[in-house]
């Protein structure tokens, strides 16, 4: 899984969390810088230097507890944007890992289920005999209550 820029995250077990590396780097081609950069270095490549710890380290960790009669689920990671709609978007391993997060924060109900039945309104029917009667009403009725209210708006106006 491509991470560029992650930090490595050092954690300490007290016994009060469940703790578990979720991904580690590969310890032959990732080192962790130790010295500070300032803005100007990291507008050039970056390359090993003698100071830098090499070997694999943690780059995110999944914590777990209970709580009562609830488990309590969080994840750390040294890469804020590993999660993204933008990442998650795209073909990348990524989704992988996204969509086991997801599933293991929902308890196994990912992906959810969004469609819901098609609602009863949504439909009608007209039978032959109700023909004569929707005539009466767009054709007669309700074009009259149109003529006697705009009459009697024009009445009341020309009155006051």
């Amino acid at each position: 899984m491509m991470m560029p820029g992650v930090s490595a995250i050092d954690y300490e077990d007290d016994g009060s969390w469940r703790m578990e590396p979720l991904l580690v780097t590969d310890s032959t081609t990732t080192w962790n810088s130790k010295k500070t950069l300032n803005e100007d270095q990291l507008q050039r490549e970056l390359s090993k230097h003698t100071e830098d710890e090499s070997g694999s380290f943690t780059t995110a960790v999944r914590l777990s507890r209970q709580s009562g009669t609830k488990e309590q689920r969080i994840v750390v990671a040294g890469d804020a944007d590993f999660f993204t709609v933008f990442q998650y978007a795209r073909v990348l391993p990524q989704n992988v890992v996204a969509s086991h997060l997801f599933h293991q924060f929902t308890y196994g109900k990912f992906p959810t289920e969004s469609l819901k039945p098609e609602s009863t309104d949504n439909s009608f029917t007209i039978t032959l005999k109700d023909i004569p009667k929707q005539k009466m009403i767009f054709y007669w009725i309700l074009p009259g209550l149109l003529a006697v209210s705009g009459f009697v708006l024009l009445i009341r106006r020309k009155r006051k």
